[in-house]
């Protein structure tokens, strides 16, 4: 059984009975702002676990927690693995756009996307997307263009790890992997968090 299932009753149990304190927490403490996802959960987690003198353990927890979120969002992710496919050979970058984008969604079996979709996409994505690579965009002739290149950290320690490894960066979009079709993976990841 699961940790937080099993001792469902003592968590809720010891919240009751230091609600008193919490709320004096969250009164004094001049933390603002959280990275965690969900905003307001973090913060008030972030301000209980200051109260208890273990806000370094919580941030740790919330490391591990978006760490496993971006996993689940980047895995077989169409954008990420052409990306990370055309970004292995050459000198580590690749310059597209979104009517190029677009070619390569379909090829991955993505048909109801649009170049406006794509561009929004990587606007959610954007966070996760400047972790991973050095993102630049231009608009050159009135077309949004992105370069996508390595971080050279990632060069010099060898780079994503990429079913091309090796392969030289091709010219057109081709080889863009098919869409995974299990979902189970992500069940399991999610019920990792949980």
């Amino acid at each position: 059984m699961r940790p937080i299932l099993q001792n469902r009753n003592a968590i809720l149990t010891d919240l009751a009975l230091r609600l008193n304190d919490y709320v004096a927490a969250w009164q004094t403490s001049r933390l603002t702002s959280t990275d965690f996802r969900v905003a307001s959960f973090g913060l008030a987690v972030s301000k209980m676990a200051e109260q208890d003198g273990e806000l370094g353990k919580a941030k740790e927890i919330f490391t591990k927690i978006v760490s496993k979120q971006n996993s689940i969002i980047t895995d077989n992710h169409w954008l990420i693995e052409a990306i990370d496919r055309y970004t292995v050979g050459g000198d580590g970058s690749y310059r597209v756009n979104g009517e190029e984008l677009l070619e390569a969604a379909k090829e991955a079996g993505f048909h109801n996307l649009t170049v406006n979709k794509i561009h929004a996409e990587i606007e959610n994505l954007n966070r996760i997307l400047t972790d991973r690579y050095d993102v630049t965009v231009t608009r050159p002739g009135n077309r949004k263009t992105y370069m996508f290149r390595r971080k050279a950290s990632d060069v010099q320690a060898g780079g994503v790890q990429s079913p091309a490894e090796g392969h030289k960066q091709p010219t057109q979009s081709t080889n863009v992997p098919k869409p995974a079709t299990s979902a189970g993976k992500m069940e399991d990841e999610v019920r990792m968090l949980g």
